[in-house]
């Protein structure tokens, strides 16, 4: 430095990745409270909406947000590693095949898994030497459930004793004793694993990949880590049917798997944040969306027959970005104004976040001779609201 040279951020990133190290966010990241991590799944970008769901569930609370840090896998490079989650969904790219021989250890999907060891292992033990006293929160779904799972054992005690519960959704890799045999244990409400939430059937007893046994985790943390496996879900075991996946997706769904994980997340950390955490732990808060609420109106006339399958198509395309923003979607019919109905609007299904709900009730309606919506319009949007 007696050459005067002038180091900036970009000098330094530079330097350390020629070192072949790590560009050390950390050094730029603040001091936290509580650090959060979560692991995506096969196949997904950054961002997801289980980790967005997560993040801003635990968010809602804190009364000080500021104080949480949250990091997803594959964000940078920590040791080496990056996470990034292949994708295991396309027969073609031989992905599934591959980590079903190799019980999800090798070829390209058991690579990407221990890259998502390699960054959680690094980020996590270089986090905690930065903030020593900052609590640990991890989470994972599909595939970044196996990350997870994987990496526990290699942490040091000291990190272990600061991770303050681990949430785990359609792991590939679960194991819950409870559910092996004829005549499972689980079946008769006997012998229930500490980790075991909601699973949705009771002979549950390994993921698709095989189970990781001895331990799934270790007896350190069986009672700090919660497991969640939906009915219908081929990848961590309730259905047996190769490509049946339809549980898969609702882990993010309102007051399903990540919503009942966030309350328990913050039930453990008001135990052991100094002063609670200012953490409103026991209240049912759905948050972080814009919580819209939908109404369609359509009009009962016969002629709107017709139009059914534009309207399916309409609430196909959108229900899903509503349901995302925490919304629901309900439908009103328009009667004709000069009818003998006291009512010139009628609810033909209530407020719900279920499209096939809203669906079927259109299917049933009975239409009739009137419903000219310019004729009734201030009665379906009295009834609305």
């Amino acid at each position: 430095f007696n050459k005067g040279f002038i180091f900036g951020k970009r000098d330094v990133d530079s330097f350390l990745k020629q070192l072949n190290l790590q560009s050390d966010k950390l050094f730029y990241e603040p001091r936290s409270n509580v650090d959060i991590v979560f692991a995506r799944g096969s196949g997904q970008g950054l961002g997801q909406p289980e980790s967005s769901r997560l993040k801003l569930e635990i968010e809602a609370r804190f009364s000080n947000s500021s104080s949480l840090n949250f990091y997803e896998l594959g964000t940078e490079t920590y040791g080496g590693h990056k996470y990034p989650a292949v994708d295991a969904g396309n027969v073609f790219n031989g992905n599934p095949i591959g980590a079903w021989v190799s019980a999800g250890h090798s070829n390209d999907y058991g690579k990407s898994v221990d890259a998502g060891v390699g960054e959680l292992y690094n980020y996590v033990t270089q986090r905690n030497a930065k903030c020593p006293n900052a609590r640990i929160i991890l989470g994972g779904y599909s595939q970044g459930a196996q990350v997870i799972g994987q990496t526990l054992p290699k942490f040091s005690e000291t990190v272990q004793s600061k991770i303050d519960f681990v949430a785990l959704f359609g792991d590939p890799k679960l194991y819950l004793p409870e559910g092996e045999g004829a005549f499972p244990a689980a079946c008769r409400g006997l012998d229930y694993s500490l980790w075991r939430r909601h699973i949705g059937t009771c002979g549950t007893d390994n993921g698709a990949l095989g189970a990781r046994k001895n331990p799934y985790v270790s007896q350190a943390m069986a009672s700090k880590t919660g497991l969640w496996c939906n009915a219908a879900d081929f990848i961590c075991g309730t259905s047996k049917i190769v490509g049946d996946q339809v549980g898969h997706g609702k882990y993010k769904d309102v007051g399903g798997a990540i919503d009942q994980a966030a309350k328990e997340i913050a039930v453990k950390l008001k135990s052991t944040l100094p002063g609670g955490g200012d953490i409103d732990a026991e209240s049912n808060i759905v948050t972080g969306r814009s919580n819209p609420d939908v109404v369609l109106a359509i009009s009962s006339h016969r002629s709107f027959e017709l139009r059914i399958a534009d309207v399916i198509t309409y609430i196909q395309a959108n229900a899903e970005k509503i349901k995302e923003q925490n919304g629901r979607i309900a439908l009103i019919a328009s009667r004709d104004a000069y009818s003998h109905s006291s009512n010139q609007a009628v609810v033909v299904s209530n407020f719900t976040d279920n499209p096939t709900d809203l669906i079927e009730s259109l299917r049933n309606f009975q239409y009739s001779g009137g419903g000219i919506m310019q004729w009734s319009g201030a009665h379906v949007v009295r009834t609305a609201l």
